[in-house]
């Protein structure tokens, strides 16, 4: 987690052997990992999609799958 001046930005990074599908990791249910999982993103997606203040940023790089999520302060929170 990193603050920086007026927005809070968090990064989650996971590395993987199976490269996932970047136009399939949003659908309920998609997977790399096997069977009964992939709830995650597509939960993920659902919360940003209601707020004006998050942006969003997906990528692979070096074999890491990166989240990146901005929450602009000037939005609905207030961080203290």
């Amino acid at each position: 987690v990193f603050l920086q001046e007026n927005d809070l930005t968090i990064v989650v990074k996971n590395p993987f052997e199976v490269a996932p599908d970047l136009q399939k990791i949003w659908q309920e249910g998609y997977s790399t990992k096997g069977t009964d999982r992939g709830l995650g993103l597509s939960n993920l997606r659902q919360i940003v999609s209601g707020y004006e203040n998050i942006l969003q940023d997906t990528r692979i790089e070096q074999n890491q799958f990166i989240q990146v999520l901005v929450i602009e302060k000037e939005g609905a929170y207030e961080f203290v």
